[in-house]
């Protein structure tokens, strides 16, 4: 694809941050479609150089065609646009449970791509996890979604399990973080205090395992001393079968994904 004509169909929060993204990219033509009136005109005036079109007209004029709607207004979307579609076109969903089967058949037509972004993707630190039915897609998909932030291609069987941990993920990281802080302040912190040291802990965590690439695990035994403080508070996380409890929440996630694709 030598130039992309990218159209977005739905401006939320992830069509607002390609859009943004894509925007800002020399080089790229970008339209969209979106029938909120005051949000076409917020678009208007953040990303001036994107044009507002119908949906017949955005899939007539971009060879790249996003759609970003939720997926109980996905069929009508598709009813309209498959009228327009050439072979070259390429379609990509991010519509949470619509398998690549059933945008086939509802679209009658073979280059298309699933994608999970995540919500962290609205600050350019996120993950796109993607799957495609033609192999031409993947390279397309990579670059536009790398605006989002880091992106993995993976068999279109493992969306479920995509979906369950980096999907979902950030709202158990978020949690976890939350009741973190409420027992730094049980312990004798402020409040601003504990989130100060609980965010910056879990960031730089984070950061440091990343930059390092130290498996986890290697980490917790450099901090955990014998006989010392990380090893007794390690000690209520075995005993209460942390891991369990990790493993059963991103499983029922999974079992849950399935089940909306029903």
């Amino acid at each position: 694809m030598k130039a992309f004509r990218i159209g977005i169909i739905g401006i939320g929060n992830m069509g607002g941050a390609l859009l943004k993204g894509l925007a800002a990219k020399k080089g790229t033509q970008v339209f969209f479609a979106e029938k909120d009136s005051a949000k076409r005109r917020v678009v208007r005036r953040v990303c001036p150089r994107a044009k507002a079109l119908s949906l017949e007209e955005l899939t007539k004029t971009s060879n790249v065609v996003i759609i970003c709607v939720k997926p109980q207004d996905l069929e009508p979307v598709l009813d309209v646009i498959k009228e327009y579609l050439t072979a070259e076109t390429l379609v990509i969903s991010i519509a949470a449970g619509v398998t690549l089967k059933k945008l086939r058949r509802l679209l009658r037509h073979d280059l298309l791509a699933r994608v999970m972004p995540n919500l962290p993707a609205l600050t350019g630190n996120g993950v796109s996890a993607f799957t495609v039915a033609d192999s031409r897609a993947s390279r397309a998909v990579r670059e536009i979604f790398s605006i989002l932030g880091s992106v993995l291609e993976v068999d279109e069987k493992k969306m479920d399990a995509v979906t369950a941990v980096s999907g979902s993920g950030p709202g158990y990281f978020a949690f976890i973080l939350a009741e973190f802080r409420t027992a730094a302040r049980r312990a004798g912190l402020s409040e601003k205090e504990a989130v100060f040291l609980v965010d910056q802990t879990f960031g730089g965590t984070a950061l440091f395992l990343g930059k390092t690439g130290l498996h986890p695990m290697e980490m917790v035994k450099r901090v955990a001393s014998p006989g010392g403080t990380t090893e007794a508070g390690l000690s209520v996380l075995k005993q209460r079968k942390m891991g369990k409890i990790l493993a059963e929440t991103v499983k029922a996630a999974a079992a849950r994904s399935r089940e909306l694709k029903k």
